[in-house]
């Protein structure tokens, strides 16, 4: 309440935190730092997506009495947006009030049917306005349950018809005879005593476990034509297929946060299993990641929690990695495939035909989805197949691609590939193979970003393709899937990966030779990037001898290249000068202009470091003009940075600006860290030219910590600069003034 008796807005967590470290001139990371929380955690908390833990609260209110926070606050020299610790205690419990768990209510006493209260609307009133109504979807998602909670809820004129048991769709007629009472008499068939039977009278029937019948199905559509008055509602993994059906597809339960259904589900059957079993916030997060390795799917998440019985919520979140294993020892009650989700997988594989199981093995290799082209590509029959696995449940889509649930994915696995030494993985290889073939050759083409994308999407499945052929000892595929790839890992920045598969393709018997050495000369690079300045030379030596031998005098530049990069690193310029140089004229013969780009930006830089700069202006906007000219905007980013700095360096602020800022744009367009990275340092040292050194400073901070994820220190010809101008920051100056003036 304010003063004048108007109630105040109330602070959230969120704002107290940023005042904070606003009113202490804290960064993020030093917020973080005090409190002993990563960075990331105080991002969230700035989002409002988190709160202090205890440990966490004790650190802040040390922080608060070491800084006299309180006093202040009472004196008016400071606004944080609380005024003492009753408040602070305050804030913190309504913000933890919003994002505690909402209760959760069930029908009747049935803890599976949590979170399927929207379904249930939905089905029941689907039922007052259709004949036929079919609930759809996987093994083990609650079809049955859902479909029961609607018959409990009916107040009258419902029958259940089970048809698990039923093996034979001769027997569907007489199953359904004797929940509504029909009589044969007088050599009428079982068709038309269930007719007579029904006989106008308001009914609906619910049909479960029909997937295992299909040949009893026109024989139901018969009886719905035929009993104006009767409503089905089936189950079923698959739709009917008749003309008058409603398919209601039934999806895995949320398992998106602590608070979601898959762990209410959870909760709800681990006190089954322990009463006294605790809902922490620790036991929370655990039950997530177990629901969220589940899929979501409800039959899996209830024996999971089941398990409690006899082993501890830590154990469970340690093995849940080996599901099927854990997945057992459902009700007794429960049909024999729900007693298992190894049993619930093998009902739903048999049912299948065989092309339908020679595909689903086959798309099993994927680890990140597919598109239907890539599923085409590795099993013949995938267009006529796929979407009936989706009908299965067996195959999810999300928008153009599709994945495989993890644990049908370790069924399959296990219990479905002996004896089909077709389906070894070796069509998956093939289409990585040209894949990573096709994203290559478009990556020195104005189609680089979609390649990049294209890369990114499927990022998991190449990565289980490598690691297949190494599995396998098939060198071929290894080295020409990593070579491919290297430059994907380059221009998404992803270093250290680059290194580790580079290594361990090297390792793999089989190389041939200019194979070899093109390896050898990316492994090189990367180690270069991450200023692994020995490694990177001995690499590069070992592919310039190769390339020297077979007289390639492309692979010459591009192994040159790189040892005069690491020259200039280790401050030997003569020898830097020397090797750059021959790269630049091996590019030249070769003819290859996205290498003649590197080469030349490369001796731009060496010129720079040596004092020399007017010629390093000139050769990067000739490696520019270059790069513009043949389309290749990915490699711009850095180019326009030594552009920046070389303009800053001739005290010319306001033409490195714009270099810099687009220099940012385009790198951040790209996903490439390592241009964010250099952008960012030049964009800064702009900042500080232009006054603002806190910005500059800003701007150096998010460029560390980009590096630090990346391994990728600043580069030598930057460093020095780099140094001064954020000393120069530190003490509030700024590079207007002469003395500071990088010469």
């Amino acid at each position: 309440m304010g003063q004048d008796g108007v109630m105040t807005e109330l602070a959230t967590w969120a704002e107290v935190s940023r005042s904070l470290r606003a009113a202490h001139g804290l960064a993020q990371e030093d917020w973080a730092a005090w409190l002993e929380v990563s960075r990331k955690t105080v991002q969230r908390w700035e989002r409002g997506l988190g709160v202090p833990d205890d440990r966490v609260e004790k650190r802040l209110g040390e922080f608060l009495s070491e800084r006299d926070v309180f006093a202040r606050v009472a004196r008016g020299s400071l606004t944080v947006g609380i005024a003492d610790w009753d408040e602070l205690v305050d804030v913190l419990a309504r913000s933890r009030r919003a994002r505690a768990p909402r209760p959760v209510t069930t029908v009747g006493f049935e803890p599976s049917l949590v979170g399927r209260q929207s379904d249930l609307a939905a089905v029941e009133l689907l039922l007052t306005e259709h004949r036929l109504v079919t609930i759809t979807g996987p093994g083990g998602i609650g079809k049955t349950t859902l479909a029961n909670a609607v018959l409990a809820r009916a107040a009258s004129g419902v029958e259940l018809v089970e048809f698990a048991h039923v093996g034979s769709a001769d027997l569907v007629l007489g199953e359904i005879a004797t929940r509504v009472d029909a009589e044969e008499s007088g050599g009428a068939s079982m068709r038309d005593a269930i007719v007579r039977a029904i006989s106008g009278r308001p009914l609906l029937l619910v049909l479960d476990n029909l997937e295992h019948l299909p040949e009893a199905i026109p024989a139901i559509g018969d009886l719905l034509a035929s009993c104006p008055t009767l409503t089905l509602l089936a189950t079923s993994r698959t739709p009917l297929r008749l003309s008058t059906e409603v398919e209601y597809r039934l999806a895995p339960l949320a398992s998106d946060d602590s608070s979601s259904a898959a762990v209410a589900l959870f909760f709800a059957r681990a006190r089954q299993a322990d009463a006294a079993f605790v809902d922490g916030d620790r036991e929370r997060a655990l039950v997530r990641e177990i629901c969220i390795r589940l899929d979501g799917l409800p039959l899996a998440i209830e024996l999971a929690a089941a398990r409690l019985r006899a082993i501890t919520l830590t154990d469970l979140h340690t093995r849940i990695d080996r599901s099927l294993a854990v997945l057992s020892g459902g009700g007794r009650d429960r049909p024999a495939h729900q007693q298992s989700m190894t049993a619930s997988l093998q009902w739903s594989h048999d049912l299948l035909k065989s092309h339908e199981q020679q595909t689903l093995r086959r798309l099993s290799w994927f680890r990140g989805g597919f598109t239907l082209d890539a599923a085409e590509a590795v099993a013949e029959s995938a267009f006529v197949d796929v979407p009936y696995l989706v009908d299965a449940g067996l195959v999810t889509r999300h928008a153009h691609r599709y994945s495989m649930p993890e644990t049908v994915r370790e069924f399959v696995g296990k219990h479905a590939t002996d004896g089909h030494a077709d389906d070894d993985g070796s069509r998956f290889i093939s289409w990585a193979s040209q894949l990573s073939r096709d994203v290559s050759s478009k990556l020195r083409t104005p189609d680089q970003e979609d390649a990049l994308d294209t890369f990114n999407a499927e990022l998991p499945n190449l990565r289980a393709a490598l690691q297949c052929c190494l599995d396998r000892s098939d060198g071929g595929n290894a080295h020409q899937l990593a070579g491919a790839l290297a430059g994907c890992w380059d221009g998404s920045s992803l270093l250290s990966e680059a290194r580790r598969w580079l290594e361990l393709a090297l390792n793999c018997p089989g190389a041939h030779p200019l194979a070899r050495a093109t390896l050898l000369n990316w492994l090189a690079y990367f180690a270069a990037l991450q200023r692994d300045l020995t490694i990177a030379a001995r690499h590069a030596a070992a592919a310039l001898a190769i390339w020297m031998e077979h007289d390639i005098r492309l692979g010459i530049g591009y192994a040159r290249l790189v040892l005069g990069r690491v020259a200039a690193e280790q401050g030997d310029f003569e020898a830097a000068l020397a090797e750059l140089r021959d790269s630049e004229h091996c590019m030249r013969e070769a003819g290859d202009r996205w290498g003649l780009v590197r080469s030349i930006n490369a001796l731009g830089e060496l010129a720079r470091e040596m004092g020399n700069l007017g010629e390093a202006k000139t050769r990067h906007q000739s490696a520019l003009e270059l790069c513009i000219e043949i389309g290749e905007e990915a490699s711009q980013p850095s180019i326009l940075a030594d552009i920046a700095h070389v303009a800053l360096d001739l005290r010319d602020p306001a033409s490195a600006t714009p270099a810099a800022e687009t220099a940012l744009a385009l790198a951040t367009r790209f996903g490439n860290g390592v241009g964010v990275a250099t952008a960012l340092d030049v964009l800064g040292r702009c900042r500080l030219a232009n006054s603002d050194p806190a910005a500059a400073l800003e701007l150096w901070r998010e460029a560390d910590a980009l590096r630090l994820d990346l391994g990728c220190p600043v580069e030598r010809r930057d460093r020095d600069a780099l140094d001064r101008d954020r000393q120069s920051a530190l003490t509030g100056g700024s590079l207007n003034r002469r003395d500071e003036l990088t010469l």
